[in-house]
């Protein structure tokens, strides 16, 4: 029987030692997160308790049925934590690397300001919000590491508003800026 080797890059299928195999094995693929560890391409069962990581399948001699997932490029997107401190979502330091097969969009997410412990799921920022999240507690978009919490800058002419979450062309700024005071003139 036939099965591919290699995890990342199988090679082409090859004859299973015991010819009597039917079945073949590969590990679990999960769009956005990877491939399941530990499994490898192989003549055989997926081991008991293996359900999450291996999947088998029924194959012949003519053709391998646990063929190679089509990798596209990887992406980064920023991940989270709760913070039980001050009950809010923080920003890790480290991206995750996002893996998607060929043909699959850029997807991260993010917590929104007001996301709690319990509305936001989806810590590693890669992919889409988990089931009824977005919109509730987790918003998404559709570029790499587009989901970097927006700062906050006091905004508007005269400096007397509460900081607010810089928005749109505003949301990559990284430091906020102020009119320069000069003595006994005003601000420039």
């Amino acid at each position: 029987q036939w099965y591919q080797r290699r995890v990342r890059a199988p090679a082409k299928a090859t004859s299973c030692s015991n010819s009597e195999e039917k079945t073949c094995k590969q590990p679990i693929f999960t769009e956005y997160q990877g491939f399941a560890q530990g499994i490898e391409y192989a003549c055989g069962k997926c081991a008991q308790g293996q359900e999450k990581t291996c999947k088998q399948c029924t194959s012949n001699s003519e053709v391998a049925c646990n063929k190679k997932v089509t990798l596209g490029a990887d992406f980064k997107c920023y991940s989270y934590q709760f913070d039980d401190k001050t009950s809010k979502w923080v920003e890790k330091t480290d991206k995750a690397t996002c893996k998607r097969s060929t043909g699959k969009a850029i997807i991260c997410n993010k917590p929104t300001s007001t996301a709690t412990k319990t509305s936001y799921s989806n810590t590693n920022g890669c992919g889409p919000c988990e089931g009824e999240t977005k919109g509730k507690g987790c918003e998404q978009c559709d570029t790499d590491s587009c989901n970097k919490t927006p700062i906050k800058c006091v905004q508007g002419t005269d400096g007397s508003a509460a900081a607010t979450v810089c928005k749109d062309a505003q949301a990559t700024a990284t430091k906020c800026s102020k009119p320069k005071f000069i003595e006994y003139t005003g601000f420039s």
